[in-house]
């Protein structure tokens, strides 16, 4: 499933939060994403590693928001 812009914001502010209550470590965090959102192994995957790719580079982990609005 293609994510919107926002949809993909959303996913990430919902990574970020998980991150900072320290629940779970972060490399386990697919079944969250999957429960969340209703989404599919692959997809909650292949949002998680989106994530992480793009954490401290191009995705603000503190404000929530990407630095500079990624094409699409």
């Amino acid at each position: 499933m293609n994510r919107s812009y926002e949809g993909i914001v959303e996913v990430y502010t919902f990574l970020d939060n998980l991150r900072e209550s320290g629940i779970v470590n972060m490399f386990a965090a697919g079944p969250y994403v999957k429960d969340a959102f209703n989404t599919g192994d692959r997809e909650a995957r292949n949002l998680l590693t989106g994530w992480m790719q793009a954490y401290g580079k191009t995705w603000d982990g503190m404000l929530h928001r990407f630095k500079e609005i990624p094409s699409q």
